[in-house]
């Protein structure tokens, strides 16, 4: 009998280390494990935060991408007893399908893209929702910084400054 597993793909952004913190949190809800998988090619560069920008990727910068969100997202033993780490060669999307097959469900982070780009089905998320053969829990992209934002303060403030412009 097979483990049940959840497969997350990570690629360095902060998206993707947000997708890992959800996968393991229902991992340990579940019972699960956690396999990461990071993707390259030797052509394209799909690795969000690699220090060269030039040409592709290799397997070696997609394992220290794996690894870096592990030290980033997990501090607790026991989760990281959970994780399983996988590097797959190709286009993030068809690899992220092949390898969630088995898997409970496929949680991936959503990058900032361009309406275009969107439409022209040439993201990662998109292949996945349309291809995936198992749930795929998308974890919504939130742009540096705002996540520290305490909404309630910050509404209080445009109260307070809208007031202060209303009596001139």
């Amino acid at each position: 009998m097979s483990i049940a597993t959840i497969v997350v793909g990570v690629d360095g952004s902060p998206a993707s280390h947000a997708a890992l913190r959800l996968a393991i949190d229902e991992a340990t809800l579940r019972g699960c494990r956690v396999k990461i998988v990071a993707c390259w090619s030797a052509w394209t560069p799909h690795l969000a935060l690699r220090p060269n920008r030039s040409g592709g990727d290799t397997y070696e910068i997609a394992m220290a991408v794996a690894y870096e969100a592990v030290e980033a997202i997990v501090a607790d033993p026991h989760e990281r007893s959970m994780i399983v780490t996988e590097c797959g060669e190709g286009e993030p999307g068809p690899t992220l399908v092949d390898v969630s097959h088995d898997a409970v469900f496929l949680v991936i982070g959503s990058t900032s893209r361009g309406p275009l780009e969107r439409h022209l089905d040439k993201t990662t998320v998109d292949h996945c929702l349309r291809h995936c053969d198992v749930p795929v829990i998308v974890v919504p992209f939130t742009p540096a910084g705002l996540e520290d934002i305490d909404v309630d303060i910050e509404a209080q403030r445009a109260m307070a400054n809208s007031r202060v412009d209303a009596r001139g």
